[in-house]
């Protein structure tokens, strides 16, 4: 058998995911979409901010998920493959289901909370927390040990290698998932001519553990799921279309947006062009 090719495009928003948001295109042969990449915290710069980018292009991290394995070398692949075969490919027919209006069994269910919880701790966010802590630890470490600064640095690069934090993450997936499962779930469907948008921290979240606690996650231009603990009276003007469904009004698609653009990185995803949504994005900050 030939060995595995390394992989260095890690998707942290997979290539499907984001397919949910691609733009309208007048080419019947286009294989893989373009979407719509705004910047967070720049300003408006025709052709530049959005720029029209291909899916390929978008959403991924060079060697996001590379670690150094015992002997010492570089592992491409692992994390990248975990990622996409225990958790995207499973739940990538339950998306698909969803962006059709469809409804989902319970153990459709199972498979979406883990591919929640992983969308919510596969990004720079989670890393961005894995490193405060490990940085925490070891300034505490070397103010008990202050003398031993040299032997702590060493034992450090140990104890919380990359692949610690890598296997951390998955573990955690686990835990976040048992808790989406058991909340409330709903389906937000967009009107006419409004659109829901993502990032490249598509989930937004707080404390999940609290009875007002909120989860929103964008599945499409189209279509947001929204899980919450409490039976949340619906809006006046929202109507039921189905089971889990609802057709909701146009302040509840721009509520959803500005969260979404609250929790984004460096990066928001659009199937539009629009100047307006440049400044949208950036009066919006971390809540």
């Amino acid at each position: 058998m030939s060995k595995e090719e390394d992989k260095h495009r890690h998707h942290i928003q997979p290539k499907f995911y984001l397919k949910g948001f691609a733009a309208e295109s007048s080419n019947p042969y286009q294989r893989v979409p373009d979407i719509w990449v705004y910047k967070k915290g720049e300003p408006y710069v025709r052709g530049q901010n959005p720029c029209l980018d291909s899916i390929n292009n978008v959403g991924y991290g060079e060697d996001f998920y590379a670690f150094q394995d015992s002997d010492g070398k570089t592992d491409f692949n692992k994390y990248e493959n975990l990622l996409m075969k225990k958790f995207e490919q499973p739940a990538n027919p339950v998306i698909e289901k969803i962006r059709k209006f469809e409804e989902i069994d319970e153990n459709e269910k199972i498979i979406l909370s883990n591919y929640i919880a992983s969308m919510i701790l596969r990004g720079e966010w989670w890393r961005d927390i894995q490193q405060e802590s490990r940085d925490r630890q070891i300034n505490l470490t070397k103010e008990k040990f202050n003398e031993y600064e040299k032997i702590v640095d060493e034992r450090a690069k140990t104890l919380w290698g990359q692949d610690f934090d890598l296997k951390d993450m998955i573990s955690r997936i686990g835990d976040l998932s048992d808790k989406i499962l058991k909340m409330n779930w709903r389906f937000l469907v967009a009107p006419k001519d409004m659109y829901y948008i993502t990032s490249d921290n598509p989930v937004y979240y707080f404390h999940l553990d609290k009875k007002e606690s909120e989860v929103i996650f964008p599945i499409s231009s189209k279509l947001t799921i929204s899980l919450s603990w409490q039976f949340i009276i619906k809006a006046a003007y929202w109507k039921k279309l189905s089971e889990n469904y609802w057709l909701v009004d146009d302040k509840t698609v721009e509520l959803c947006r500005s969260l979404i653009c609250s929790k984004a990185i460096k990066e928001v995803y659009y199937s539009q062009k629009a100047k307006w949504l440049v400044k949208f994005i950036n009066n919006r900050i971390d809540k």
